[in-house]
């Protein structure tokens, strides 16, 4: 049960960060930051790498 739990916030962690991720890299410039829930600030690439991450996560357990 827990297994399941955690699977099911990982997928939904990942794809919050990984369309955070599309939404920075399509449509802002380079330089600019999107605040993810007001409070983090986040670039693409970070925002990438996060959601790779936790996909990986989901996709080994």
């Amino acid at each position: 049960m827990l297994n399941k739990i955690t699977r099911v916030f990982y997928l939904t962690f990942g794809m919050l960060y990984g369309l955070n991720a599309f939404y920075v890299f399509f449509f802002t410039s380079t330089g600019d930051e999107i605040r993810l829930f007001s409070i983090w600030q986040t670039n693409k690439w970070i925002a990438g790498l996060v959601y790779l991450f936790f996909s990986f996560v989901f996709l080994s357990s």
